[in-house]
């Protein structure tokens, strides 16, 4: 999977992990597609954000990240996800 499109603003990675729930996916294909933000960046308990995105093929991925050091967000453009 290529994805392209997010912003790490970086101070000092020192980890960062995501974890997500795919949903509306009725074949794989349906994963790619330029994905735009439903919510991005909403704070969650000890150092955690989460993000909803929704491409044009129905298909929303909603994802918690925790992170220390680092701060991710969705670029304006929003986040291209491409099976390789």
């Amino acid at each position: 999977m290529k994805v392209q499109g997010l912003s790490i603003v970086q101070v000092g990675i020192s980890q960062y992990t995501a974890s997500g729930t795919v949903y509306g996916l009725t074949k794989l294909s349906d994963i790619n597609g330029i994905y735009t933000a439903v919510s991005a960046g909403a704070a969650v308990a000890g150092g955690a954000s989460a993000t909803t995105m929704k491409n044009s093929n129905g298909v929303v991925i909603q994802w918690v990240a925790t992170h220390q050091g680092i701060n991710l967000s969705l670029s304006a453009k929003g986040v291209s996800m491409h099976l390789e």
